[in-house]
């Protein structure tokens, strides 16, 4: 599409002025070319979010406060969802999407107070590791509870006995219907992008680390159900697992998310 706006631009320069819509020159033509494109594009990028929306029955984004608060549950608050938490801002910022899109961790069986001495040390290792910010991993254990079904747009599980907690903790059958749309599990975003994870340049929706890491499991990390729970014991094969596994599925929470935003939506006026 860039190829035949540069070429249309060219043969409008070359064409005499009575080719052009009366009172537009070269550069608004052109201009205005790029924004029926990119609105194109929006538009596009919104039906397909939709169609995944209504075919993996994944979570409605509501845009109209111009941000989301994503919240990752795991059963202890420990190790997969602050990972989740760390890449998914990663791969948020990489993709414009830093200001816009805030993450969090909790645990439906979390304790108060930090993880072990020997965990966290484990953890801000992996934080190096994978670029993430190592605060994620100091920070203190957090309960899911009641209110933060409210204080989050989208509550993102690891596994499905976790997800079956937190519908638990909704009570009743009618406060299970009005939240349960809003929760889903992680890896029923890990199918969203496809082959296109892969995709390089300004467009790729992964930075080249990423990608490197991901490219020779993707079909694995795809069919993911549910993310593994290694410990301190683990072999490396099941970490890199879970990191292969989360990072398939945030690129497609990301790019689920970002094809979401209402291309009708007005401009964010902070005033």
């Amino acid at each position: 599409m860039a190829g035949h706006c540069a070429t249309s631009s060219l043969q409008q320069n070359s064409a005499s002025s009575s080719q052009r819509p009366s009172g537009c020159n070269a550069v608004q033509c052109e201009k205005s070319e790029t924004v029926s494109t990119r609105l194109w594009r929006d538009r596009w990028r919104y039906m397909r979010s939709e169609s995944a929306r209504t075919n993996l029955g994944l979570p409605k984004a509501d845009w109209h406060r111009y941000h989301l608060q994503i919240l990752f549950v795991d059963r202890t608050d420990t190790v997969r969802a602050r990972v989740a938490t760390g890449l998914f801002e990663r791969v948020a910022e990489w993709n414009g999407y830093g200001r816009a899109l805030y993450p969090s961790a909790a645990g439906v069986d979390a304790e108060g107070g930090a993880p072990n001495v020997a965990t966290t040390a484990s953890l801000l290792s992996m934080a190096g590791m994978l670029g993430i910010r190592a605060k994620i991993f100091a920070a203190q254990r957090e309960r899911f509870d009641y209110d933060d079904f409210d204080r989050h747009d989208i509550i993102v599980a690891m596994d499905d006995s976790v997800l079956e907690d937190i519908l638990g903790i909704a009570g009743g059958p009618s406060d299970k219907a009005w939240y349960a749309p809003r929760c889903t599990t992680l890896t029923a975003f890990s199918r969203y992008c496809g082959g296109l994870i892969l995709r390089g340049g300004g467009s790729g929706v992964l930075e080249p680390e990423l990608r490197a890491i991901v490219a020779p499991v993707l079909q694995r990390a795809c069919n993911a159900a549910g993310i593994s729970r290694p410990n301190l014991g683990s072999g490396p094969e099941e970490w890199n697992m879970m990191v292969e596994d989360i990072v398939v599925a945030c690129a497609g929470l990301v790019q689920y998310l970002a094809d979401a935003y209402p291309p009708d939506l007005p401009e964010y006026d902070p005033v």
